[in-house]
C-alpha cells in the first residue's frame, strides 16, 4: 500500500514559489511526494498528498492522478476509490503537531500539508528529504487558491514568518 523508499533521497514539493523553479530539476531524478497542486510540475510525481478534501473533489487532474494518493479526509475515499486513507490522530480533542513514526499512515498535523506530507516521506523510509517549494513565505506559485479552498496564509501571518 504504501512506497519503500528506504534509502531514497526523497523530494517533497509544496506549493511555495520556489517550487515551480526547483521542480524540473527533480524530475526523474528523485522520487517526489507533490503537495496539492504541486502534482502538475513534476509528472510523473511518484505520490500526491492533500489534506483538504475539497481540493480532491474539485481538481478532476488529482482524481485522475496515476501515483499514490494520499488524504486524510475519509469524506473523499468514495469519490476518490484508489486512495490511501492516511489518519491525523486526536489526542484529547487536539490534533497532534508533532512528526508520529509510527504506525505507517498516522501522521501529525503540524499545521500545513508540507508537514504532513515530510511526515509521510519519513515514514516510508527516506534517508534524506529535500523540501522545495516549502518556503512559508508569500504566494503558492500557484496564486491564491480558487473557491471553495480555504487560502490559510493571511497577510499578517505572513508577515510574522518572513
Amino acid at each position: 500500500m504504501y512506497p519503500d523508499w528506504a534509502g531514497c533521497t526523497v523530494v517533497v514539493l509544496g506549493a511555495g514559489p520556489s517550487a515551480a523553479e526547483i521542480a524540473p530539476h527533480v524530475v526523474g531524478r528523485f522520487p517526489v511526494l507533490a503537495v496539492n497542486r504541486s502534482y502538475v510540475l513534476v509528472t510523473p510525481s511518484d505520490a500526491l498528498y492533500a489534506a483538504d478534501g475539497s481540493f480532491w473533489r474539485h481538481d478532476a487532474g488529482a482524481r485522475a492522478f496515476k501515483g499514490l494518493k494520499l488524504c486524510p479526509d475519509a469524506s473523499v475515499h468514495d469519490a476518490v476509490p484508489d486512495m490511501v486513507p492516511v489518519t491525523i490522530p486526536r489526542d484529547t480533542g487536539l490534533m497532534r503537531r508533532r512528526m508520529i513514526r509510527w504506525p505507517i499512515g498516522h501522521i501529525g498535523t503540524g499545521g500545513n500539508g508540507g508537514f504532513q506530507a515530510v511526515n509521510l516521506a519519513a515514514q516510508f523510509g527516506a534517508t534524506r528529504i529535500l523540501l522545495a517549494g516549502l518556503d512559508y513565505c508569500g504566494e503558492h506559485w500557484h496564486g491564491p487558491h480558487a473557491a471553495p479552498h480555504w487560502n490559510r496564509m493571511s497577510a499578517g501571518w505572513i508577515r510574522k514568518v518572513c
